[in-house]
């Protein structure tokens, strides 16, 4: 079986950086750009930029596992009890650790109980042309989108993402009066 290979795009300040992939480490000089094939396997590939020997920037890339959640995230978790005001929650598909699945492309079911409403669902893949208005999307790299309104009054809306196998996701805004207290 042949090994996948990913490409690492860097882009630092000094001419050296040090590669770290599951602790082998690679040193390597280059001009501040420069494309690298790494082997892929699971863990943690860490790229350190030196200055001087001496470490100064480090960024790292971790692989997710087994899909174990949903992860929701809102914009602003108070809005105001206006049409016009939206907010927007964030759908993520969570591992164990708590990491993103960013390959994960799975049907997020939606429900939404209280005072507002789902005015749309988004998931940024160019190539869906599914509706926005459903209750229903594939994530795309892990995420998608709900957009909610309110209905007009003050109180609250509770928005669950479900999807099959995965621990439910669930987020609660809070709506103010049309002022937004």
């Amino acid at each position: 079986m042949q090994k996948r290979k990913l490409l690492q795009r860097p882009f630092v300040r000094t001419p050296d950086i040090k590669w770290e992939n599951n602790w082998r480490t690679k040193n390597s000089r280059h001009q501040y750009h420069r494309c690298f094939e790494v082997p892929y396997q699971p863990g943690t590939l860490k790229a350190v930029n030196l200055e001087n020997g001496t470490e100064t920037t480090v960024f790292e890339i971790k692989t997710s596992n087994t899909l174990k959640s949903i992860r929701l995230v809102a914009d602003r978790t108070t809005i105001k009890a206006n049409r016009n005001d939206l907010t927007y929650v964030t759908v993520e598909v969570m591992d164990e650790n708590n990491r993103l699945v960013s390959n994960a492309e799975i049907p997020v079911q939606f429900s939404i109980e209280g005072e507002g409403g789902i005015a749309a669902v988004g998931n940024s893949n160019p190539k869906d042309v599914a509706s926005f208005h459903t209750n229903e999307r594939k994530t795309f790299k892990g995420r998608c989108l709900a957009i909610l309104r309110p209905k007009g009054k003050p109180g609250k809306i509770t928005l669950k993402a479900t999807a099959y196998g995965l621990t439910t996701g669930q987020i609660i805004i809070k709506i103010g009066d049309r002022s937004g207290m």
